[in-house]
């Protein structure tokens, strides 16, 4: 026994350091009470037989159940709050063996997630020669941890010096073999083919490769590949299936599956995000494209009311073309700036009861221009007079004095 030791036994009593300890749980708060050093306390603890809580070991316990649940050292390291070097070492410690793995059988039976990682890695991926190795890069690291996870794999999650992207790396020959038998090639996109789909998981697929290769905006909508072959066969599919028509450009370095049309991207946003077990996407793009899409609905129902109230007005005109042909105001009713088609009946309506439109009258006509959406006359100084206050009113300013005009006269007549 160390004469320190010796000393401080016989300086402190025992049974003291035991309820100090019991109340605390801690060597060093009951080492701070009797102002000496945790060590020496643990050892009169260890010669004394005094039982005393191994921290350690928990940890130690903690760690070892984390990573046989999550099976993966990046996430175990993330959980227990310590570096991937440090967790390597505990496992080594403790004699537990790790391993990267994965699912070798993944891409030989057909399902919606094989479908849509297959349309993913066509667009992103890229088998090494020599090995066989397939790399998946990325910029949002989100997509890539659930594909690691939907392919059973606890291969970690890299970032390359010097670039801002993500990249999934799988060890398996058996992976790569299944793919080039699918229609991808070792090294080159440019030689890719469509592979043999059933059409249950074409949707899958075509989403999977839109997040990889795909592009939209306002204008357009985008599948862009080296191989032209390639294209095609995504251009039969969705006009097979899904009556959507597309054309096929060159751009830069590569080939473009184009389509124009709104009522093309409606459909092929329905066909692609609304089909079932639909789980994997990329948010940022699903996104933009329900915004995109939307907008698309809203105009097209703008235009089909437009497209009402202009049959109605076409009716009105019919009806009363006969009588009132030559007259100004039936024509700058219709094409003013700020009405729509069903105020301009209203309008009119009113202006028959009013006599405002009894009888033909000489007039220079105004000429009307279309201006941003707008229909405005050019000619603002031709000048009329109003029948019912016998003023001279300008052309532009017009339907302003009728108006008070109008609701001058129902005032008196109520």
């Amino acid at each position: 026994m160390n004469h320190k030791t010796y000393k401080i036994r016989h300086c402190l009593n025992l049974f003291q350091i035991e309820r100090k300890y019991d109340e605390t749980g801690s060597l060093r708060k009951v080492a701070s009470y009797f102002s000496c050093s945790h060590e020496n306390i643990r050892r009169l603890m260890l010669i004394n037989h005094i039982p005393y809580k191994n921290r350690k070991k928990k940890r130690f316990q903690k760690i070892k159940r984390i990573f046989e649940e999550t099976k993966n050292i990046e996430r175990a390291a993330k959980i227990c709050s310590c570096s991937e070097r440090t967790l390597k070492k505990y496992l080594k410690k403790m004699g537990v063996r790790y391993k990267y793995f994965h699912d070798p059988n993944f891409f030989k039976k057909w399902t919606p997630k094989m479908a849509y990682i297959l349309g993913f890695v066509f667009a992103e991926g890229y088998i090494s020669h020599g090995f066989y190795r397939l790399e998946i890069p990325q910029n949002d690291r989100g997509i890539l941890e659930k594909i690691g996870e939907a392919m059973g794999s606890n291969q970690r999650i890299d970032n390359p010096k010097g670039k801002k992207s993500f990249r999934l790396l799988i060890n398996s020959k058996e992976i790569a073999k299944d793919l080039v038998r699918l229609g991808m090639k070792f090294g080159e996109n440019s030689l890719l083919r469509f592979p043999d789909i059933q059409g249950e998981f074409v949707p899958h697929f075509l989403r999977g490769y839109f997040d990889g290769d795909g592009s939209v905006k306002n204008d357009y909508c985008n599948f862009a590949s080296n191989s032209l072959k390639f294209l095609e066969g995504i251009k039969t599919i969705l006009q097979n299936l899904a009556d959507i028509k597309g054309v096929i450009k060159k751009g830069r370095g590569c080939y473009v599956l184009h389509y124009n049309q709104r009522k093309e991207k409606i459909k092929i946003f329905e066909y692609i995000y609304t089909s079932e077990n639909n789980d994997l996407f990329l948010q940022k793009k699903f996104l933009k494209f329900n915004k995109v899409v939307e907008k698309h609905k809203d105009r097209i129902r703008q235009e089909e009311e437009l497209l009402k109230e202009r049959i109605l007005v076409l009716r009105f005109i019919r009806r009363y073309r006969k009588k009132y042909l030559y007259s100004p105001s039936l024509q700058e009713i219709i094409l003013a700036s700020n009405l729509s088609y069903c105020k301009a009946i209203e309008r009119i309506k009113t202006l028959l009861k009013l006599g405002y439109l009894s009888g033909a009258r000489k007039y220079r006509t105004l000429k009307i221009t279309k201006k941003r959406g707008k229909m405005e006359p050019l000619n603002n100084f031709y000048k009329e007079k109003c029948p019912n206050c016998n003023t001279f009113v300008n052309a532009h300013n017009r339907f302003r004095h009728y108006d008070k005009c109008i609701y001058e006269t129902e005032k008196i007549q109520v």
